[in-house]
């Protein structure tokens, strides 16, 4: 009985299978079927892209903020690189502006000293009224350096000559000895002058140089000062950076397995829903082939209809009501054969209800066989436990017995020894039966 309700058991559990020729009510519930469960596929997938949609939108925001924040970065970069580049350029125009004044202080007393020079080199000289020669009268020569030739070494050649002509042929020893030394205490005062001047240049140098050293100083203080804030402003961001690089690491990590669940969860997904559509189409194919196959044989047995009709139509109009009277028989077979097929649908849709019921009353009573072997085997455990009790307690009688009796002989032969005997023997038999209860314990222990 049991091997023939597995047999059948089998036989309906292939039975789902499309065979050539089913029915138009199996197809149309297979087809409900696999639309449903294409809808429902669709729809978590549906879910699962609008998802994904979201979680895009997300990243593009944080990609845009961190962009925005590098290009900050990039900026605040830029407006140091120009701070310093300002400050490079007031150094620059501070060191012009105090060699300018230099420049400007020495030209300056480069021009006081050509003015003295040309003084002490060209001076007024005045005709003498006492010559040798009074038919000679020289007149006087004011010797005014002509402003084209100053400071050119033609002009002091021609200076030069001039007073060798005029000393020769006008001046006296004496005039000469006095010219020589009006001209000595006018270098003398000339060398004086130029040396205070030059002290005056160097304070007004110095002057210049501690108001120099002061701005320079002060932009120093300033620029340390920026420098400070700016290293502070850069150890905060740097900080902050770190810490968002970490967060950042983090969190793509995060995303980086959640990428992974998802890839291996739509991965599996689409195979399954690839191996359904697989199924899928070939079981429509198998369907369409039937299909074929039978509008086929209905085309041939139209065909083979229309010519059977067009022979007998043409054979003679004598045979034409036996024609109709055929063709309203053939009609009625036609009728009779669709309520014949009604019927076998009919008789097919109640054939597979009750297989299902069955299939249905087989796993039913599989669960509640699988539930009484179940329950059997714990009764069977409990009964072994318990026999496993009864013979441990029955062994720990017969033992006890077994010493018993032992302790009995020895006792009876202890009688025939003396005392001291007696009480050693005792002794060891004590600690013979402490040795063996020890014994049995660790027995029973392990067999447990």
């Amino acid at each position: 009985m049991m091997a023939s309700e597995e047999i059948d058991a089998d036989g309906l559990l292939s039975f789902g299978k499309f065979r050539p020729y089913v029915s138009q009510s199996i197809k149309n519930v297979a087809c409900t079927d696999l639309k449903a469960e294409e809808t429902q596929n669709d729809g978590t997938l549906l879910e699962y892209y609008r998802q994904r949609c979201i979680e895009f939108h997300q990243e593009r925001e944080t990609f845009m903020q961190h962009i925005a924040r590098i290009e900050i970065e990039h900026l605040g970069k830029r407006i140091l690189c120009l701070e310093q580049d300002l400050y490079k350029q007031k150094g620059q125009i501070q060191a012009l502006q105090t060699e300018n004044e230099a420049l400007q202080s020495q030209e300056k007393m480069d021009r006081d000293k050509i003015e003295r020079l040309l003084k002490i080199s060209e001076p007024i000289l005045e005709e003498n009224s006492k010559s040798v020669d009074d038919t000679f009268v020289q007149p006087q020569i004011y010797a005014y350096p002509s402003t084209i030739y100053i400071g050119s070494a033609v002009a002091r050649t021609k200076a030069s000559k001039q007073k060798k002509i005029i000393s020769n042929k006008t001046i006296s020893p004496s005039q000469k000895k006095s010219i020589i030394h009006e001209t000595a205490q006018l270098k003398h005062s000339v060398q004086v002058e130029d040396l205070t001047q030059e002290i005056t240049v160097l304070q007004q140098k110095m002057e210049i140089m501690k108001k120099d050293f002061s701005v320079r100083e002060k932009d120093a203080n300033e620029r340390i000062q920026m420098l400070t804030v700016q290293l502070s402003m850069n150890r905060n961001k740097n900080t902050q950076r770190d810490e968002e690089i970490l967060q950042l690491n983090q969190q793509l990590e995060k995303d980086l397995d959640k990428a992974n669940r998802i890839l291996h969860q739509t991965t599996a997904e689409y195979l399954v829903l690839r191996h359904n559509s697989q199924e899928n189409e070939r079981l429509a194919l198998e369907m369409l082939s039937s299909l074929q196959e039978r509008c086929v044989l209905l085309e041939g047995k139209d065909n083979q209809v229309s010519i059977l009709s067009s022979k007998e139509s043409n054979s003679a109009q004598e045979k034409e009501d036996g024609m109709q009277a055929l063709l309203q028989t053939r009609e009625s077979e036609i009728e009779a054969y669709k309520d014949q097929i009604e019927s076998m649908e009919e008789r097919y849709r109640h054939r597979i209800e009750e297989l299902q019921l069955r299939l249905r009353s087989l796993r039913n009573r599989y669960r509640s066989l699988d539930t009484r072997r179940r329950m059997e085997m714990e009764g069977f455990g409990r009964d072994i436990a318990t026999l496993r009790r009864h013979l441990h307690k029955l062994e720990v009688l017969f033992y006890e017995q077994h010493l018993e009796s032992r302790d009995t002989k020895t006792l009876q032969f202890a009688e025939t020894m003396n005392a001291n005997e007696l009480n050693e023997a005792i002794g060891s038999l004590r600690q013979k039966f402490a040795d063996l209860a020890t014994e049995i314990v660790n027995e029973t222990n392990a067999n447990v």
